[in-house]
């Protein structure tokens, strides 16, 4: 356990959540010097605590095209490090889950990926610390703090709680404005090709992702770092893909389904 040696403060801290939206929320009107929407956001939380990162976790508000997929939009934000980690992840539903269970799954994943990072980051520490936000409303959404040397306050939980209405409001608005740009609607045209292919040549849920990060052009490496999770399972998880869709290797995998989308029926 870690020693606490500062005792709970009583410090009054006056919250002011109309800085959310006086700093972050004109930047997704005009941002000339192009300023990460979360770094700001990141600034403006650190005023109130400590953390070493947040992150966030937002269905796709705009809809999935296919009834079977669902994507995720993540941020990570790290303390010290001024640009964020963004990340949009799909993944095809389970038999018989709905968004609920969907969401929550995405929560879970969310969650053992962080586990993984820090264990890999700090092989030493025996203990962190984790408090999420959760709000089922649609769009659904998380928003997650972790620190690895001292639990939060209650104080600064009283802080999270004052705040959390504001801070799901703003999240959301950054999605849904990310979810207009032209990446993102190249992003859902993949997306909508990969859970046609895992769909046809019934892909594992770890394999239909990897599917999604080979179409987007990521090599091994960049896969194993998006995912978590070694180069050496990335390449087992790749041979799978090409063995059970009769791909001779990436770009005979590339060609065979993106450059030809009739050929997985996108109707």
């Amino acid at each position: 356990m870690v020693n606490i040696i500062d005792s709970p403060t009583t410090r009054k801290i006056n919250v002011e959540p109309i800085r959310l939206y006086q700093n972050v929320l004109p930047l997704l009107y005009y941002n000339p010097e192009n300023i990460r929407l979360s770094s700001r956001l990141n600034d403006e939380l650190l005023r109130y605590f400590h953390y070493d990162f947040y992150h966030y976790n937002v269905l796709d508000p705009s809809g999935y095209p296919d009834p079977k997929g669902i994507t995720y939009y993540q941020q990570w934000s790290e303390r010290g490090h001024p640009n964020a980690f963004s990340d949009i992840r799909s993944s095809s539903l389970d038999d018989g889950e709905d968004l609920d269970a969907a969401f929550d799954r995405g929560r879970e994943m969310s969650y053992e990926a962080m586990i993984r990072e820090q264990k890999e980051k700090r092989p030493n520490m025996k203990e962190f610390h984790y408090h999420e936000l959760v709000s089922r409303d649609i769009p659904k959404a998380m928003i997650a703090f972790f620190r690895a040397d001292k639990p939060f306050l209650q104080t600064e939980l009283d802080i999270l709680k004052e705040l959390e209405p504001h801070l799901m409001l703003v999240v959301r608005l950054m999605t849904a404005a990310s979810l207009r740009t032209t990446e993102y609607q190249h992003f859902k045209s993949y997306m909508q090709i990969t859970s046609k292919i895992s769909n046809k040549y019934h892909l594992s849920d770890m394999e239909y992702t990897i599917a999604s990060d080979i179409l987007l052009g990521h090599t091994n490496e960049q896969i194993a770092e998006r995912n978590f999770i070694s180069v050496s399972t990335v390449k087992t998880h790749v041979q799978h893909i090409f063995k059970k869709t009769d791909a001779k290797n990436r770009v005979d995998f590339i060609s065979k389904f993106f450059t030809s989308p009739e050929r997985v029926e996108l109707t």
